[in-house]
């Protein structure tokens, strides 16, 4: 508010105004209460324009959670189904060609070494072998 909100009247000066000043006291308070009424509309329309833009931001907010945890909900009811149903497992086989590991599957040969053993060669290093290197 660009006045004074709370002006001090001074009684005595009113009780012994003429008409005329009274009159102007009247249109100047008039004149004041109307431009706190402005002021209040103009601050309850910023209020309710920003108020309805948070709630659409909310609305949006909310929405794509939504939709993330049904996207998440859909894709865990797919895998729960895939291991739920027999057919759509794969079963691991000691015969036939190289396939993943698994499992299931029995380690038995170069796939029983050691995640080592397959950084460092088909050969392990041994204290003998690191003795004659150095």
């Amino acid at each position: 508010m660009s006045q004074r909100s709370k002006q001090e009247v001074n009684w005595e000066f009113l009780l012994g105004s003429s008409k005329s000043t009274l009159q102007a006291f009247e249109q100047s308070r008039l004149n004041f209460a109307a431009n706190v009424r402005k002021e209040i509309g103009q601050l309850l329309d910023t209020w309710v324009d920003e108020s309805s833009s948070a709630l659409l931001a909310r609305w949006l907010i909310e929405r794509n959670l939504a939709a993330e945890a049904n996207a998440i909900r859909a894709d865990v009811a797919t895998v729960v189904n895939e291991l739920k149903d027999p057919r759509t497992q794969t079963q691991c086989t000691p015969s036939g060609g190289p396939k993943p590991p698994c499992r299931m599957a029995p380690r038995t040969g170069a796939e029983a070494r050691d995640a080592s053993d397959k950084i460092a060669g088909q050969n392990s290093l041994t204290a003998e072998r690191i003795r004659a290197a150095l």
